[in-house]
């Protein structure tokens, strides 16, 4: 069976976390520290720690810590900063510091990095990462991002939870709910309702999935009628499946989007199956 939706209840302290955790990621040097946080969920410290630690399956010092590392080893694989700016960047109170916490955890010396590193990601119950596209501008030329005008759109979707990485089986199932009255042409989309790298819980993410309609048209069975309001978005041109997770990465280093009432979604270039073969256009609301 397939992930059950959280309760109004939980959405809440998810959103709540997801604000907490886009204040790590976003931020740009230095220490962050569990008070400045518990500031922004508007929670006790010990509420705050007491709810990450449930959710997220760690603690939030040791995301803290985690977040600091995967930053400073990113930098050291990818860029040619001095390995005291980046203790310092990160957050360390000295070099030799930094040094003492990165060989307890990766195994060797920061001057040893290039060498002896494959991968700057570090195990997580989360699966929640430092973005070096949200911190260091990283940008895809490629991607033709720019300006639409959209006029009010309608669409019938189905909600799936579950981690975004699945979305395939998602469709695979929508398609088997409707059978026959499954549409083959028309304008597909998955509407995002939860954001992939901010999220504390991949199993509850919500997406919507479904096709455009008439204004008019009543929705199949098992499914509901959405809309997308017309307005200005962002947009980038059709990108193929091993680009997409890059391109939303991008996208969303650009916009930051917590705590707003946006809309972000995939439109699919023909029928999204098989799912590795369609092309998506990447469209965030934009203010």
């Amino acid at each position: 069976m397939p992930p059950k939706e959280s309760s109004a209840a939980e959405y809440h302290y998810h959103k709540i976390l997801a604000t907490v955790i886009e204040e790590v990621l976003r931020r740009k040097s230095g220490r962050v520290r569990v008070p400045e946080l518990a500031a922004v969920a508007g929670f006790s410290r010990f509420h705050l720690t007491r709810l990450f630690n449930y959710t997220a399956g760690e603690t939030l010092e040791q995301f803290l810590r985690r977040i600091r590392l995967e930053r400073s080893a990113y930098l050291l694989l990818h860029t040619n900063q001095r390995i005291t700016q980046i203790a310092k960047e990160s957050g360390y109170r000295s070099p030799e510091a930094f040094s003492r916490a990165f060989k307890r955890t990766f195994g060797c010396l920061p001057t040893e990095a290039k060498n002896r590193l494959d991968n700057w990601e570090l195990a997580s119950a989360s699966d929640l990462h430092w973005n070096a596209d949200w911190v260091l501008g990283n940008r895809q030329p490629d991607l033709d991002i720019h300006t639409v005008e959209l006029p009010t759109r309608y669409a019938h979707v189905w909600r799936a939870v579950g981690d975004y990485a699945k979305l395939p089986e998602s469709w695979e199932r929508l398609k088997a709910l409707q059978g026959p009255g499954m549409p083959t042409t028309g304008t597909f989309i998955t509407i995002y309702r939860d954001n992939l790298w901010t999220h504390p819980v991949c199993r509850t993410m919500r997406a919507d999935l479904g096709w455009l309609c008439d204004p008019d048209d009543a929705p199949p069975s098992g499914m509901r009628k959405t809309m997308l309001p017309a307005g200005r978005y962002a947009s980038t041109r059709f990108v193929d499946r091993s680009e997409r997770t890059e391109a939303w990465s991008s996208m969303w280093g650009q916009y930051s989007l917590s705590g707003t009432d946006w809309i972000c979604y995939d439109e699919y270039s023909d029928f999204p199956l098989p799912f590795d073969d369609v092309k998506t256009r990447l469209l965030v609301s934009h203010p």
